[in-house]
């Protein structure tokens, strides 16, 4: 007879992977570090044009493969970080 112990911890793992199933669905970017205009503008919650508009102004480093501007999350990320207060 299963203790309830084992019960709980039986449906927590299945909870826990449901969960971390949802977030990578949801968030579309796990473990990819080059992002597409279109890509780094829903990773930062931002339209096309601003992200064009930072990389033009030399605000975010970007690099460019096959004629497409593509942006590092490392930056991304360092570039919220230092907006910080």
């Amino acid at each position: 007879m299963p203790t309830l112990t084992r019960i709980a911890d039986e449906y927590l793992d299945a909870a826990s992977d449901e969960a971390i199933e949802r977030l990578v669905e949801r968030m579309g970017f796990v473990g990819k570090r080059w992002y597409s205009v279109k890509e780094a503008a829903e990773y930062m919650g931002r339209t096309q044009g601003a992200m064009r508009a930072l990389q033009g102004n030399g605000k975010i480093p970007h690099s460019r493969f096959a004629g497409r501007v593509m942006f590092d999350r490392l930056d991304l990320d360092d570039l919220m970080e230092g907006g910080k207060r």
